[in-house]
């Protein structure tokens, strides 16, 4: 990828974004979007389903956090980066691809738009 997700976290820098944000990236879209919130701070939830290359940070946002990700995704960060970092992680029954079920957008779904916490 070579500084793409740099790039993409820039370009939305550019963007008009409110202060408290709900942002939704899946796959490699939540690491943009996580350290999109790192940076701005404007975010005030934040869900990434399947958002692997996460198990390489350290830092987290100061925000909502739900992680998703399927109990056979090979390259979900282990348990201990969680613990670390002190996030919770969803697993749901599926590999990385989750987000291409429809069964699993209806339920991304509700989980945003009837969250209690945000």
């Amino acid at each position: 990828m070579n500084g793409g997700i740099e790039r993409a976290v820039e370009k939305l820098q550019l963007e008009e974004i409110s202060e408290n944000s709900i942002v939704l990236g899946f796959s490699v879209g939540g690491t943009i979007g996580w350290k999109y919130a790192l940076e701005t701070g404007l975010v005030l939830s934040l869900a990434c389903v399947s958002s692997t290359r996460l198990r390489y940070e350290n830092i987290k946002p100061n925000c909502k956090i739900d992680l998703y990700f399927g109990n056979k995704d090979t390259y979900a960060p282990e348990n201990s980066w969680f613990e670390k970092l002190s996030l919770n992680k969803i697993t749901l029954e599926g590999e990385h691809n989750i987000y291409k079920k429809e069964s699993f957008s209806k339920f991304i779904c509700s989980q945003l738009l009837y969250s209690k916490d945000i």
